[in-house]
């Protein structure tokens, strides 16, 4: 297994510095991978996210591809493309924190709703992110 991680929207640019689409990626960043000999090809979170700068890391929306490469399609066709060359895909998925912007899940009711009320335990100072508190129905997975 010989993994190879890449950021979709800082792997590389197109001409007016825009990010490339799904489909663009997969008609160039898989024959890239395989040539170089990779088995996989990890992805940095591809969830929705506020802040390109975060590259992911402070995720609103969980179950669903950002829509800074384009549609839902779109990231489908990119993951049958790596499959179809052999690729597995694996996923980056970051569901530990997330951002107390306004636009966040942050006190989403008035009160800490995902996040645990005590600020040591719900709080990450050093990203400034909401911890989810998975001990609550509205925080679990499943």
């Amino acid at each position: 297994m010989s993994i190879y991680e890449v950021h979709l929207g800082s792997w590389r640019r197109n001409d007016g510095w825009g990010f490339l689409s799904y489909d663009e990626l997969a008609s160039q960043l898989i024959p890239y991978v395989v040539d170089m000999g990779f088995t996989h090809i990890e992805l940095l979170p591809v969830s929705e996210h506020p802040l390109d700068a975060s590259w992911g890391y402070q995720p609103i929306g969980l179950f669903a591809p950002t829509r800074r490469f384009g549609d839902p399609a779109g990231f489908q066709r990119f993951v049958d493309g790596a499959h179809m060359a052999g690729l597995g895909v694996i996923l980056d998925w970051v569901p530990a924190h997330f951002p107390t912007d306004e636009h966040g899940l942050a006190n989403f009711d008035g009160a800490a709703l995902y996040e645990h009320p005590d600020p040591r335990r719900g709080f990450h100072p050093d990203w400034n992110t909401g911890i989810y508190d998975f001990g609550r129905r509205e925080s679990r997975i499943s």
